[in-house]
């Protein structure tokens, strides 16, 4: 009975992806859904190109199933509603999209990563090296810890309408934005990390005699890593929340100008299309933070 659902389980994902192709290609209008169509299909076969590469793992059948299937559904939706959705255009539609609007989302992506990436540097230098600061001083510990639990609830775009009039410029305010969300789980993170150093740790460590900087940068830093690579993972997608909303104040360029300039004219397969790539771009951004964990924590791995 197993050894017939694990071959029903490996099966699914071809048959949901050749029922998808025969779906969209009954349904497309060629030649005007040509480039759709083919672009769609080349999506899915990539997708199941993965899914041969990575055919050892349980899990890449079922996500692969999962991915196969919603996208079915959704072509067969126009059949199931009686007629094509303003709202719910059909995939080929959205595929075209990529392709017609490639340097647009070139130069959006570009954009958003840009201040992503410079936000997180920011916050990360910044939380991290006063968090050490604090986690060794009880004094500052003890003023800066009820302050940090205070603002780190209150989301950072409700700053926004005050930090777009004083900043300089529309970037300099998302930068701000973006980077106050991400400083204060990370500050509180190391913190906190460091109330829990392990007593004879420490002790070790003052018979060592290490010089400041070489504790720091060989002991304390280490001792938190783990943790505040468990607060990075969660915070991503709270730091594409802050992008996005930081982007729609007044940025011309970026993912979520993008959305939200094609939902201003109902746009809306434009605005699908968008969806997609920022989902696309977190679950990268995800697996990229997990290969560098998997690097820099090698050594807890090894344990």
């Amino acid at each position: 009975m197993k050894k017939i659902f694990d071959r029903i389980y490996k099966l699914l994902p071809h048959v949901l992806l050749a029922g998808l192709l025969v779906s969209t290609a009954v349904q497309a209008q060629f030649p005007k859904d040509t480039v759709g169509y083919i672009t769609l299909a080349a999506l899915m076969l990539a997708v199941e190109a993965a899914l041969i590469i990575r055919r050892r793992k349980w899990s890449a059948y079922g996500i692969t199933s999962i991915v196969y299937g919603l996208v079915l559904i959704w072509s067969l939706y126009p059949v199931i509603n009686g007629r094509e959705s303003f709202l719910f255009p059909p995939p080929q539609r959205i595929s075209a999209i990529f392709v017609s609007d490639v340097l647009v989302f070139v130069k959006s992506i570009f954009s958003s990563l840009w201040l992503l990436v410079l936000s997180f540097v920011v916050a990360m230098v910044l939380g991290i090296g006063f968090g050490l600061l604090c986690g060794k001083n009880k004094r500052l510990q003890n003023v800066v810890m009820p302050i940090a639990r205070v603002l780190s609830p209150v989301p950072a775009l409700i700053y926004a309408p005050y930090v777009v009039a004083v900043m300089p410029n529309f970037t300099a305010a998302a930068l701000f934005i973006i980077t106050s969300g991400l400083f204060w789980p990370v500050l509180i993170n190391v913190i906190v990390t460091l109330q829990r150093f392990d007593p004879k740790l420490k002790d070790a460590t003052e018979v060592m005699d290490l010089g400041l900087f070489s504790t720091i940068a060989h002991i304390y830093l280490p001792y938190c890593m783990p943790s505040l690579f468990n607060t990075l993972a969660m915070q991503i997608s709270n730091a594409f929340l802050l992008l996005i909303g930081a982007e729609l104040m007044g940025m011309d360029s970026g993912l979520g100008w993008y959305v939200k300039y094609n939902s201003d004219f109902s746009d809306y397969v434009r605005v699908i299309a968008g969806f997609i790539v920022i989902g696309a771009i977190i679950a990268l951004v995800n697996s990229g933070l997990e290969r560098v964990r998997a690097k820099v924590l090698l050594w807890q791995q090894s344990n």
